[in-house]
């Protein structure tokens, strides 16, 4: 009695698995394309500049005040 529904489990297992296998492609596929596409690299590229920029203008305040807490000798 045990053992047909060991292997109906063990079926359901393997479809299961083969079902999930092919989504799991078929959202990497979208997912690979997605990343690839020209809105994503302008939407990329448009970070990282504003990235920059923020980092361009926080850079010159924050040297200043650690230049000016080193001590002077001589």
């Amino acid at each position: 009695m045990k053992y047909p529904l060991v292997v109906g489990l063990g079926i359901g297992y393997y479809l299961g698995t083969r079902a999930g296998r092919e989504r799991y492609e078929q959202i990497v596929a979208t997912a690979r394309s997605a990343r690839d596409s020209r809105l994503i690299e302008k939407a990329r590229a448009a970070g990282a500049l504003g990235v920059e920029r923020v980092r361009h203008r926080r850079r010159g305040p924050v040297q200043l005040r650690l230049l000016d807490d080193v001590p002077r000798s001589a």
